[in-house]
């Protein structure tokens, strides 16, 4: 006689500065019939650890001792630790106040759960994790499950189904491993590729702002963040495009970083030839990373973009 089929191992990760509120989420999840978990008091072993690992679902406090929880979930949602980027995530916290409930939902993880939290509040943030979890979005400053309150408000930027193997194991599916591996470098090369494209716009969308600062005269601390926003956004895109078909744009954003190292350090005055290359350059970029759109096309919506800033603004 042959032995019944074993149930997929569901691997939780439990990470919390104190014993108690371990024992607590662990407690709850074995009546949901989760059976296997590792628990992680600070965050240094929890990154070891993620680094190595294919967890299923990891539940980690935002005060965890030992490094910053919302920096190190940016760089699994990133592809910079560990694995698996797509791996659901549920934070939990003590702090009520709005700076810390904005850098978690920042980060990328699927849901925040408040200090003290009660039982049917987690099982009904795993309820949408395993029933309704929401497509990944990506921009030039995020990767994660999309934030926008309204599903229904018109966006050019495309929304995608990731892996979520604690799903797919929940339901009795038996996940391989280099199936997976697969799977994610996938969807990997769809986050890439869309990050670039947001990056490319986010220079374009900012020299709409800064430049008509310049023109007239109202440059401000704003407009210092914005140059140096675009240093930023400049070094990742040549990050990305080493060995891909747009390794050319690598030589346009180290030029578009070098003007506006230069714009920045004379900010007051910039270098006339400086401050007149900024915006080929950056259309260079845009084009050079978008050929199959239209100019104008990206024109309307860079210039609806600054609009809509400028309004919520005002």
């Amino acid at each position: 006689m042959s032995s019944p089929l074993l149930e997929p191992v569901i691997d939780i990760y439990i990470a919390d500065p104190e014993k108690e509120m371990r024992q607590t989420v662990r407690g709850t999840l074995r009546t949901l019939k989760f059976n296997s978990f590792e628990e992680f008091a600070d965050a240094e072993s929890l990154r070891d650890r993620m680094a190595r690992s294919y967890p299923d679902l990891l539940i980690a406090d935002f005060d965890l001792p030992g490094g910053d929880v919302c920096k190190m979930i940016q760089d699994i949602r990133t592809n910079e630790l560990g694995p698996n980027p797509f791996v659901p995530i549920i934070m939990t916290t003590w702090n009520k106040d709005a700076t810390t409930i904005r850098r978690v939902i920042d980060c990328g993880v699927d849901g925040l759960l408040l200090k003290p939290m009660s039982a049917g509040a987690l099982m009904k943030h795993l309820e949408v994790i395993l029933v309704d979890r929401k497509a990944f979005i990506v921009t030039s400053s995020y990767i994660g499950p999309d934030r926008r309150k309204d599903p229904g408000h018109k966006s050019n930027i495309p929304l995608m189904d990731v892996p979520n193997t604690l799903k797919a194991k929940k339901s009795g599916q038996h996940v391989d491993i280099e199936m997976l591996d697969r799977l994610i470098a996938e969807n990997i090369l769809d986050v890439n590729a869309e990050r670039l494209r947001r990056n490319a716009f986010e220079i374009s969308f900012l020299l709409g702002l800064i430049l008509p600062a310049y023109e007239e005269d109202v440059v401000s601390v704003m407009t210092r963040k914005q140059l140096h926003r675009i240093r930023v956004v400049s070094i990742d895109i040549s990050s990305r495009v080493r060995g891909t078909e747009y390794a050319h744009i690598s030589d346009l954003c180290k030029t578009m970083n070098s003007i506006t190292k230069s714009v920045s350090e004379s900010f007051e005055e910039p270098p006339s030839k400086d401050f007149q290359l900024m915006k080929p350059v950056s259309d260079a970029i845009l084009a050079g990373i978008n050929p199959d759109r239209s100019a104008s096309a990206m024109a309307s919506e860079i210039s609806s973009s600054i609009s809509t800033f400028k309004n919520r603004r005002s």
